[in-house]
This record gives C-alpha cells, sequence and structure tokens, in this order.
C-alpha cells in the first residue's frame, strides 16, 4: 500500500485562486503537433482526510517547476454524479490543496494538471483521485476517551466501532460479545489488537467482528497526518490480530500506529490509531491496563473510504 506521512498542512489556499477559467486542452497524436512544451503528469498523487469536512490531496514536488514555461496547476474537484465542479489555480511549486467544503459519505473526484505559459495542457497528463470524508472520534458515546481494556480488566475489552445509539464508538464488556468488532488482548505476556474473533477468547463466539490491515509504515499520533494513494477497498484485509509487542512498524513508533478495519459485510470502512505514550502501547496499571485508540468510521455504506 501507498501513503505518505504528511510533515505539515501547507497554506495552500493561500497560493490558490478560485476561477471558473478557460484554457486550451491540447491531446496527444499526430493530428494535432505542437512544438509547445507542456508539464508532465504529476507523481505520488494521494489523499486523505482532516475532519468531516477537509479532504486533503498531496502529489510529489513537479521536477519541472524551474522551467519558465510552465505556469502553474489546474485543479478541478467534483462530486461523484454531480454536473458542477470546482476549478482552482495553483502556483506550480505547490505539492498540496486543502478542500475544505466536502460532504461526508460524498465521493469527490480531484484532477491536476499543469500548464505551459499559453494556459494549455495535454490531456494526457491530467492526473486524478478519488476521495471522501468520514466521521473523525477521540471519543466514545459517553464523551470519554476510547480505552479498549485488557483482558485482564473488569471493564471488558471490546470496540464497537460506531454504535447508532451513542453516535459514537463504544467499549463493550464480555457480556456483550455481539457488539465486539475489535478486542485487545494481554495474556501469555501478549499484547495483540485486532479481529475479536482472533483474539483467542473460548467464551468469544458470537461477535460481531471485522477484518483489519496489516500496520502502515508510519508514526503518528493523529488520524490526520496521512494520505494514500489508494483508496482502503483495494487493501489487503483478513480476520487477525497486530502484535503491539513485536510487529517490526510497532516497536519502532513513538507515537502510534494505525491500520484500516472492514466490516465483515464489507459495507463500512474506518482506520484505527492506537497511541503509544512513553514508549508503550499499553497504558494504566495492575489489571486494568489498556489501549488508547481514535476511530475514523465512514457512516456512510459502501463509500469505500477513511480519513487520514
Amino acid at each position: 500500500m501507498n501513503l505518505k506521512k504528511l510533515h505539515g498542512i501547507l497554506a495552500v489556499l493561500l497560493l490558490s485562486l478560485f476561477v471558473f477559467t478557460a484554457c486550451e486542452e491540447t491531446e496527444d497524436g499526430p493530428l494535432n503537433p505542437s512544438t509547445s512544451n507542456y508539464p508532465t503528469a504529476v507523481t505520488g498523487l494521494a489523499a486523505g482526510c482532516a475532519d468531516e469536512n477537509t479532504i486533503i490531496f498531496a502529489w510529489d514536488e513537479h521536477n519541472q517547476n524551474a522551467e519558465s514555461w510552465f505556469k502553474d496547476f489546474l485543479i478541478t474537484i467534483r462530486a461523484e454524479g454531480s454536473i458542477d465542479s470546482t476549478t482552482v489555480v495553483l502556483a506550480k511549486t505547490a505539492t498540496e490543496y486543502k478542500f475544505e467544503n466536502a460532504v461526508e459519505g460524498t465521493i469527490y473526484n480531484f484532477s491536476i494538471v499543469g500548464r505551459n505559459d499559453d494556459n494549455e495542457y495535454r490531456t494526457s497528463s491530467i492526473a486524478t483521485i478519488q476521495w471522501a470524508t468520514a466521521s473523525q472520534f477521540k471519543k466514545n458515546d459517553n464523551n470519554a476517551d476510547i480505552k479498549v481494556y485488557a483482558s485482564t480488566s473488569d471493564f471488558g475489552s471490546g470496540l464497537q466501532l460506531y454504535n447508532e445509539d451513542g453516535e459514537a464508538p463504544k467499549v463493550w464488556k464480555i457480556a456483550s460479545q455481539a457488539n465486539w468488532n475489535l478486542g485487545l488482548v494481554t495474556k501469555n505476556n501478549q499484547v495483540k489488537f485486532g479481529s475479536a474473533s482472533a483474539l483467542g477468547y473460548s467464551n468469544l463466539t458470537t461477535c460481531a467482528d471485522a477484518e483489519i490491515t496489516s500496520l502502515f509504515n508510519v508514526d503518528v499520533d493523529k488520524l490526520g497526518d496521512v494520505v494514500f494513494e489508494e483508496k482502503p477497498a483495494t487493501f489487503t484485509y483478513s480476520k487477525k490480530t497486530i502484535d503491539l509487542l513485536n510487529d517490526p512498524i510497532a516497536v519502532k513508533a513513538t507515537k502510534g500506529v494505525m491500520f484500516f478495519v472492514r466490516t465483515l459485510d464489507k459495507k463500512h470502512y474506518a482506520k484505527i490509531l492506537i497511541l503509544k505514550k512513553n514508549g508503550s502501547f499499553l497504558q494504566g496499571s495492575g489489571d486494568d491496563q489498556y489501549v488508547q485508540v481514535y476511530v475514523s468510521y465512514q457512516k456512510v455504506e459502501n463509500v469505500p473510504f477513511a480519513k487520514h
């Protein structure tokens, strides 16, 4: 899976001009020969979400932006199924753009192309990506930190990604195992987090369960610090746990680790961030140890995206 960590959200909007602009499209091929210079397509185009209304699009610095004939970037954003679009002009040195008018559950088509000093571009150099926003949660249905407790705790250790009544993630005890999507196991010197059915609990037989990806190769403590070149539906999911003591990515992390989750009916996607504090994912003491998580959950069915 291809992804990037953002080292800061640039104020690209200050460099941008919202216009509905006309420009010349130039198609490739012998029917339209030209001696003009045209920017090549951007590379590394990726997307992710900062919150329910903001999508971040990012790309590599263009290797031709020092050329005098390279004028600017033309960006178009359109909600899927809509005939209306927003057109934005950005400086040729830009590498990020924040779209702050997104509606949760709506898929947006983003395209970017470089223009020359004649306002022309090649259609073959247009790069595109789709993304959508999702709900972000740092608190559970009781407006408290989302703490998934160890198997030795009386507080329970099962996480429901989203509870309709509470309109937020919810932690349940073993008596409510039917609601468990994810959980934590700490027996036998383990610290493993993942699919409820993969925890090894003998009395966990009717859980809601979920499938998860492997850890992303990032070290973050914010859901919005990562963008992806591929949509979450293309990742590999399975019922499994992540070994927070021995997974190489978890071992080297100092802030936190993240992965994607998919419900078993494949209708809802989520992203989980497990925080690492003072060198440990496991917080608390004695039998009441826990991991603290942030959750990004796509409440709209069949929208295979989650924010970053």
